[in-house]
């Protein structure tokens, strides 16, 4: 199988690497689930409505009926440079899915790191069966063949 430490060393040398990038994924998944759930929360205290129907003063004695215009627009990248004006509620449930989704990938690299944890301690015991083997090679002359 692998018979050479060169081999085996490129393959513990790859699985620290695979190992290594899984924690980056997992951290920089980590802080973009705590920015929407920062989000959520600051989404949470707005209202519901893009528009509040009001009286406006016109004079000190007169007020004619007008509206709040832009009161509650929330601008969503939606992706690919793709974005959409909506209300904090759906803005809010937009976050919401993406927070599942966060947690989603966090939990598939919970799996791969485990994974991949397995093959380090694998090649870990290859390596110890290795040294522990010896190779026995004895020389034959053209006469003993």
């Amino acid at each position: 199988m692998l018979s050479h430490s060169s081999g085996l060393t490129k393959l513990q040398e790859g699985v620290s690497l695979k190992l290594e990038e899984n924690r980056q994924r997992g951290e920089k998944m980590r802080e973009h689930r705590k920015e929407y759930l920062k989000l959520d929360e600051r989404l949470s205290t707005l209202s519901d409505r893009l528009t509040h129907n009001v009286m406006v003063p016109f004079t000190s004695k007169a007020f004619m009926p007008g509206s709040l215009i832009h009161t509650n627009e929330i601008l969503v990248l939606l992706g690919e440079n793709y974005f959409v004006e909506t209300s904090s509620k759906h803005a809010r449930e937009i976050c919401s899915r993406r927070i599942k989704q966060c947690d989603k990938v966090l939990e598939e690299l919970k799996k791969e790191l485990e994974l991949v944890q397995g093959w380090k301690q694998q090649t870990r015991q290859l390596q110890q069966e290795g040294e522990q083997c010896l190779d026995i090679t004895e020389e034959m002359s053209d006469a003993q063949l």
